[in-house]
């Protein structure tokens, strides 16, 4: 028995590892290559076995598994991936299937993130978490170390640096693992404030919507904390102040070109005000909002990424609508005819490789048709519903849709590492059992 509590031990530390290996290198570390395989590959293929012994092997999986209120959805949700399949002619056989259905498979990581990260009640391993901020930040600032470029060039698929939706993730899932797991209010709250004040400037430098996540988040935590914040106003005010400065550094230090050259004449808070004000209106997050037009039936935006977005969603949609698949969807069997449209150039990317429509929740209507994205939404439903069994609270909101809000116009929920942390932390921190409270003091 001990050898076995030892074992599960073990399998906890290596679960966490890869959580954190995936947010302070992101998109490289899953691209490894392992046995043949990328490692970000065989995560999926863990989640997609776990998936068929969930629907097939329901009455044979531990007590603790059969017992998760969102088994029903989920099975649901599997099975519609087969009807789909049936429905559209598409191949489980090819290796297409699993990875455009990935979206899918993914959701398993809510079982693996309740049974093995458990471990961060554990004081060191919760103060270690809260350094990959730091880290993170130090490596999107100009100062990602050569050897580790050259250990990913050489052994994983892609080098690539950390997006602004990593970037997004590993602020909100650190910050709120610290503000739900520390007795000590003061701490976390300290936390909150000094790493968004850090963050915000570089988010805002390197994606607008992933900037816009990271306030939403920011403003939820607000509203959670603030019977706490008005009966301590001196402590906001130092932490203000405090706060301040650390933005006041941040922003001279990303502003500007990809190189993060500072700004000489930062001596002045003016000049730092000046530069937030250019960086926001060269991403132009404000005017976004207020280029949308309509015309000859279709949405415009005088914002040239977004509009190339939006081109894509209505694409596809009147796609559906013309070969009626809007119900079952186009399925799995190949990239969506929309992507390849000659008339329409630009939509596989640069390398000719990209073959996502930059929205999860199209993604999931392209694939798999309304019925599937009514599922989709029950589901999320059921986790926010689960949650306040569980909490007393609808907390988990102020964690799902600023990082689905990001999903919308981002491919990122169809990758490996978004969803792999995503719905790790989700079922730590909200569905681990009904007041599991986390603590700090074993």
């Amino acid at each position: 028995m001990f050898k076995d509590l030892k074992t599960i031990e073990i399998y906890k530390y290596f679960y966490l590892a890869l959580l954190v290996f995936s947010m302070l290198f992101a998109r490289p570390f899953v691209g490894l290559s392992l046995f043949g395989f990328r490692l970000g590959e065989l995560l999926i293929g863990v989640c997609f076995l776990f998936s068929l012994a969930l629907l097939t092997l329901y009455r044979f999986l531990p007590k603790k598994v059969a017992q998760i209120p969102l088994n029903n959805i989920f099975r649901i949700i599997i099975l519609s991936v087969f009807i789909v399949v049936f429905l559209t002619n598409s191949s489980l056989l090819k290796p297409y299937f699993v990875r455009s259905s990935s979206y899918v498979w993914s959701i398993a990581f809510i079982y693996f993130g309740i049974f093995f990260l458990d471990i961060l009640k554990k004081k060191y391993l919760l103060a270690g978490l809260s350094l990959v901020p730091l880290v993170v930040y130090f490596f999107s600032t100009g100062r990602y170390p050569d050897f580790i470029i050259k250990f990913f060039n050489t052994w994983s698929d892609k080098f690539q640096f950390i997006k602004g939706s990593d970037l997004m993730l590993t602020y909100i899932v650190v910050t709120l693992s610290l503000l739900m797991l520390l007795k000590n209010k003061y701490a976390s709250i300290s936390y909150l404030f000094i790493v968004s004040a850090a963050f915000f400037p570089l988010l805002l430098f390197n994606s607008r919507g992933a900037f816009l996540a990271a306030l939403i988040f920011f403003v939820f935590q607000i509203i959670y904390e603030f019977k706490f914040l008005m009966k301590n106003k001196l402590f906001l005010l130092a932490l203000g102040f405090l706060s301040y400065l650390v933005f006041y550094g941040s922003v001279l230090n990303v502003y500007g070109e990809f190189k993060f050259t500072k700004v000489n004449e930062a001596t002045k808070p003016n000049i730092v005000t000046e530069k937030v004000t250019k960086i926001a209106a060269e991403k132009k997050t404000v005017e976004t909002f207020r280029s949308f037009y309509l015309e000859d039936g279709r949405l415009y935006s005088d914002d040239s990424t977004t509009n190339w977005r939006l081109d894509i969603w209505q694409d596809l949609y009147h796609y559906m609508d013309d070969e009626g698949i809007l119900l079952k969807g186009h399925g799995y069997k190949e990239i969506f005819p929309i992507m390849k449209d000659p008339s329409a150039p630009g939509r596989l990317g640069r390398d000719g490789l990209n073959e996502n429509v930059h929205n999860y929740f199209a993604n999931v209507l392209g694939r798999a048709g309304l019925i599937q994205l009514l599922l989709f939404l029950i589901f999320y439903l059921k986790i926010i519903s689960t949650s306040y069994e569980n909490n007393g609270n609808y907390k988990v909101i102020g964690y799902i849709f600023p990082v689905l809000a990001n999903s919308f116009f981002d491919a990122n929920m169809e990758g490996v590492q978004y969803p792999f942390i995503f719905y790790s932390f989700l079922a730590f921190l909200f569905l681990s059992g009904k007041n599991n409270k986390p603590i700090t003091n074993n």
